[in-house]
């Protein structure tokens, strides 16, 4: 029906040699958009990536890393730097400091179960982390957590192709699209995905090199 719409919207003089096929007005009005919007996922999913990357640190006290730290506040999962300001004093050592006071000893254990290996000290007021210096094996089990992640978004782009091509075989069984534009679809599909996984080992092979080099 759609397609249909567009081509008797559209003044075409099948006489014309600039009469298009139906296959080519399918690919031009119906792909198009689907592609861009299919495209707009999979760079959500890299900046994603590029995110969770930001939080493994390589040296020195980065507020970054406490970006996937989320807090039990008041029943809610809240990320910790909608609760405190997050700075640095030096260059070895964060300082959390809660909008909320009575909110302190939840962002502590926050920290402190989160996984990062980092062990907060609380005064009463402020929350301060000393970050020391990245040990070899250290390096490694971030460049090992960096690897977890790129092969998550892997399988996020992935899953994102998947979904499409179920709708693009439907559309098929249908007869809404040729057998040729399901193919057609489908290669350009899956060229579009190969092209955002490279960019992923691209984005693993640079971060590993920042994390391992001392």
């Amino acid at each position: 029906n759609q397609i249909n719409s567009i081509i008797n919207n559209r003044v075409i003089n099948k006489q014309s040699t600039n009469y298009l096929p139906k296959s080519i007005l399918t690919m031009e009005f119906i792909w198009k958009p689907i592609k861009k919007s299919t495209e707009d996922k999979m760079i959500k999913s890299i900046e994603n990536i590029q995110n969770q990357f930001n939080t493994l640190r390589a040296s020195g006290a980065n507020p970054g890393i406490l970006d996937r730290v989320f807090v039990d506040y008041f029943g809610s999962s809240t990320q910790l730097n909608q609760l405190a300001r997050v700075g640095t004093s030096g260059s070895q050592q964060l300082i959390i400091e809660p909008f909320d006071k009575s909110s302190i000893k939840d962002i502590e254990k926050a920290i402190a179960t989160s996984g990062l290996n980092l062990t907060p000290n609380n005064d009463g007021g402020v929350i301060r982390i000393n970050i020391p210096p990245l040990t070899e094996d250290r390096r490694k089990d971030l460049a090992k957590q960096a690897k977890g992640i790129t092969e998550d978004g892997k399988v996020a782009i992935r899953n994102i192709r998947r979904d499409l091509v179920d709708k693009i075989k439907l559309a098929e069984k249908n007869k809404e699209i040729s057998k040729d534009d399901s193919k057609g679809f489908q290669d350009d599909l899956q060229k579009l995905t190969d092209e955002f996984v490279k960019k992923l080992d691209v984005m693993l092979k640079t971060k590993e090199k920042d994390l391992l080099t001392i």
